[in-house]
């Protein structure tokens, strides 16, 4: 088969990520759906494929080397040709399959009650060098994004300015919710993929936000950090 257009960029970037050791991950291909799962079990997302696979496959993003593909005997082969030569590059798999990712992400059910609109701008206004970034709202005040360097006592804070109108989703500046965490590296990954995206937080006891753009292609399970140690998605009971 042959990877195609905005799924063959999607791929690209994925595979960017990865190299730039900035979200190693897994893919995962069925009818028309796709998930990329990062290895820390941090960032899961789901987009909604332009392109069919009637054959489910998986692979690793850093394996990624070719838009055509083919499954042999449950490996993953990329074919390329250039200047009159063909490479072959075979491939183990992950371990999860296509629909074990499926029969997880089926098992997320999140509310949507509450809503922050963030946009890709805002990514480019934080500090890399600082390992995590807090988001919260108080009464009265604008959604903030928070980062802190504990050692030195410095604080970076982002916000949306009066001019450009409130990042909730609803009309309300006594609603009040966080701070919730989230680590620098996968927030900014995910503005590889889209320009904006809403986020809607969970109820307490739920470590997760989920995340969808404007077009609904793309949506995702963001595992949220506690007391600065490294959140992981919370699977459902029996995962």
């Amino acid at each position: 088969m042959k990877i195609e257009g905005t799924t063959e960029l999607m791929f690209a970037q994925a595979v960017a990520l990865a190299q730039n050791g900035k979200m190693k991950s897994t893919i995962h291909c069925g009818g028309r759906e796709i998930f990329i799962l990062n290895m820390d079990n941090t960032i899961w997302l789901r987009f909604q494929s332009p392109q069919d696979f009637p054959e489910p496959f998986s692979f690793f993003a850093n394996d990624y080397e070719s838009p055509r593909i083919r499954v042999e005997q449950g490996k993953i082969v990329f074919v390329t040709n250039q200047n009159g030569m063909r490479r072959t590059k075979v491939c183990a798999p992950p371990k999860m399959t296509f629909v074990e990712a499926k029969a997880i992400w089926d098992k997320f059910q999140p509310g949507r009650d509450l809503s922050v609109t963030l946009q890709k701008e805002m990514a480019a206004l934080l500090d890399d060098g600082l390992s995590h970034i807090e988001i919260g709202k108080v009464n009265g005040e604008p959604v903030k994004l928070l980062q802190r360097d504990i050692y030195n006592g410095a604080r970076v804070e982002v916000e949306r300015n009066a001019s450009g109108g409130s990042l909730l989703d609803v009309d309300d500046e006594t609603a009040e919710f966080g701070p919730i965490g989230i680590r620098t590296v996968d927030f900014n990954a995910l503005f590889s993929f889209t320009d904006a995206l809403t986020w809607f937080f969970q109820p307490e006891g739920k470590p997760w936000a989920f995340i969808e753009d404007n077009t609904g292609a793309l949506s995702g399970v963001i595992g949220l950090c506690l007391y600065d140690e490294l959140g992981a998605i919370d699977r459902p009971e029996g995962e």
